[in-house]
């Protein structure tokens, strides 16, 4: 005899006892809902969506915990989705179940580098995890079917995401819980009569890529043999144990090259990263843009950029979400900064007066603090000291002009470019650099404190024995 939910109505839902038990112990194996939890159910209207919850209520029998449902209309099909949102808003006051509902207008909130199913999906999932936060549900659950992992599966393949993405679904992800990846959609169809759930059309248009997969490609698969999927799977699964293994020893190597993690940038060593195995050097560049971006890199970005040779600085790759750069022996990965060139700054430094001077660099977010001495002991390298006599003031505070150059002691002019590259000053860096500038233009110093170097005089203004009063400079 199969289970069955009972409604309010009297109408009730067969679930094949052996489906059931099937979608339960598997369930149990991954740890997908246990006594105590608070599930938020994801329901379109749709077949696998609907099938879920009543799986949900049925469970709920067995092990203690709480649930509702929850219920995104998109704006995207007009009054057909208004009707699926009415048909799940019926279902749930008919079952007694709480609901959470509300319309998104997915085409005014589409980013431009997306397509209107991936702005759906991530408004969708945006909208039910405000719902987690406000109202406590610590688990979303998605009707996820093993037919979506294998389109899922080979999507991936065929977007050259590598072994990473090929593993396909997970039934668990962060709180994300996908109870129904052990059954096929066969196998839902065959617990639901018509008029149990909703049909969405767009499925049926080959314009989205699944759609084209699910209806063009999969079906000759079928032909050539009918167990394509399952061994699809099944190596899927191997991969993932497999893989699982080797993000452990990435881990490992990651720990022991990395040089700066804060928030979305993450450097690591390049020397060391490419004396690593090649298999490894894939491993961590997949998980550095991950955690930048959600999504899969492809195979060609990271062969580009898994054998990049060190020395000098250089953007490798860059889209509007993410970039890839190298500074001399760094490899880079950082999320994308808009509008973060830094502009051209002037300002004039008039002779201090007795208790020194501020001058605020609103552009670099510093303070440049004045002062005289009228005799120098010794020499700090985070101040830069000039003869006041050599000068002539107003001098000017500037960040750096096409074909700047500077005289210094034992090596001669210098293009200030050339300067930049010896001291391996990172690009995003190099137009934040304060110069002091006499009114012909030709540098007196540099404040190089602001990218970690001692700060430089020119030959003709450093501070000598017979200097009677110096002006010191100080970035803070």
């Amino acid at each position: 005899m199969s289970p069955s939910v009972a409604l309010k109505s009297g109408q009730k839902m067969k679930i094949h006892r052996n489906i059931y038990l099937k979608i339960r112990n598997y369930c149990r194996e991954n740890k997908l809902i246990e006594r105590g939890d608070r599930i938020l159910v994801a329901v379109s209207g749709g077949p696998d969506s609907v099938f879920l919850l009543h799986f949900i209520i049925m469970v709920s029998k067995e092990i203690v915990f709480d649930y509702a449902v929850c219920h995104a209309e998109h704006g995207i099909r007009g009054e057909e989705s208004i009707r699926d949102q009415e048909f799940v808003k019926n279902m749930c006051t008919s079952m007694g179940i709480r609901l959470y509902e509300g319309s998104i207008d997915v085409p005014a909130n589409k980013r431009d580098d997306e397509s209107l199913e991936e702005a759906a999906r991530r408004l969708r999932y945006e909208f039910f995890k405000d719902i987690m936060r406000t109202e406590g549900f610590n688990k979303l659950a998605t009707g996820h079917t093993y037919n979506d992992n294998t389109e899922t599966i080979l999507l991936r393949l065929l977007m050259g995401t590598g072994s990473v993405g090929f593993a396909g679904i997970k039934p668990k992800r962060d709180n994300i819980i996908r109870p129904l990846l052990c059954v096929r959609k066969e196998e839902i169809l065959s617990c639901l009569e018509d008029g149990d759930y909703r049909i969405d059309r767009t499925n049926l248009e080959i314009d989205y890529l699944r759609n084209r997969l699910r209806l063009k490609v999969l079906p000759i698969l079928r032909e050539i043999n009918p167990l394509y999927d399952e061994h699809l799977q099944r190596f899927a699964v191997i991969k993932n144990d497999e893989g699982e293994f080797i993000e452990e020893i990435t881990e490992k190597y990651l720990n022991q090259i990395l040089m700066e993690q804060s928030g979305d940038k993450t450097v690591v060593n390049l020397p060391d990263f490419l004396n690593l195995h090649i298999a490894i050097r894939r491993r961590i560049l997949i998980r550095l843009i991950r955690n930048v971006y959600n999504g899969y890199p492809s195979y060609k970005l990271i062969n580009m950029l898994v054998s990049v040779k060190p020395g000098g600085n250089k953007l490798l790759y860059s889209n509007k979400l993410f970039e890839v750069r190298k500074e001399y022996d760094k490899l880079i990965v950082d999320k994308r900064v808009v509008c973060e060139n830094i502009e051209d700054y002037f300002y004039y430094l008039n002779r201090p007066g007795e208790n020194g001077e501020l001058i605020e660099l609103k552009e670099i977010d510093k303070i440049l603090k004045l002062n005289y001495l009228n005799s120098v002991e010794r020499f700090d390298n985070d101040k830069l000291y000039i003869d006041a006599e050599s000068v002539v003031f107003p001098l000017v505070i500037r960040n750096r002009r096409e074909g700047d150059r500077i005289k210094l002691p034992g090596v001669g002019v210098k293009k200030l470019k050339d300067l930049f590259i010896d001291d391996k000053v990172p690009l995003k860096l190099r137009d934040k650099v304060p110069l002091v500038v006499d009114g012909s233009g030709k540098i007196i110093g540099i404040l190089r404190t602001i990218y970690g170097k001692p700060n430089r005089t020119a030959c003709d203004f450093m501070v000598k024995k017979c200097t009677r009063n110096a002006l010191v400079l100080e970035l803070c």
